[in-house]
């Protein structure tokens, strides 16, 4: 873990730091219920301020062409680590990180475990919330559900709104980082 601190403080200083997912490698009709497309991601990723960490253990070549084709938007991709199968090591990375974005899966999932903020995007039938817009298994999760049966866009351009509201809270004088760890309820 102590790796990964030094890690982020090397590369981006006091800056906010969110760790991002928006795929899975299901392959049945129903995986596109579940997941996003990275283009979807656009404006979210285009918000001052922030850091974003590639999370996505299924980047495809159709990511990877959009990321070129958009060279002004930046996620860090992670060098050395399985993020598939090394959760040991995405656990250590998660828990250096300000906030998770994420569908649901093993990012969020391992991110409500170890109580890191997230906000967890699901379709709007999404079956634990038990008809609420709470995670009772994770209590530092926000809920963002698209809207209609594969609007998908709805639920990022709300966690988009969420992220630049807890930034246009933030002090001007602090610290952006220890301020914005304040406002999720994350020790500094």
């Amino acid at each position: 873990m102590e790796h990964w601190k030094t890690y982020f403080n090397n590369l981006f200083g006091d800056n906010i730091r969110v760790g991002i997912s928006w795929g899975s490698l299901g392959t049945g009709q129903s995986t596109n219920l579940f997941t996003t497309t990275l283009e979807q991601w656009e404006n979210l990723l285009l918000t001052p301020g922030v850091n974003f960490i590639n999370l996505e253990y299924n980047q495809t070549v159709k990511d990877n062409e959009w990321l070129k084709e958009n060279s002004n938007i930046k996620i860090h991709k992670l060098e050395g680590i399985d993020l598939l199968n090394d959760l040991d090591s995405l656990a250590a990375v998660i828990s250096n990180l300000d906030l998770i974005i994420s569908i649901n899966n093993i990012n969020s999932n391992l991110a409500g475990a170890i109580d890191i903020p997230t906000f967890t995007l699901v379709p709007n039938f999404w079956y634990y919330l038990f008809g609420t817009k709470t995670d009772y298994f994770f209590p530092k999760s926000k809920i963002f559900t698209w809207k209609g049966n594969n609007n998908q866009s709805h639920s990022i351009h709300n966690a988009n709104k969420n992220l630049n509201l807890l930034i246009k809270k933030l002090p001007r004088a602090e610290s952006k980082r220890n301020a914005f760890r304040q406002t999720l309820g994350l020790e500094i």
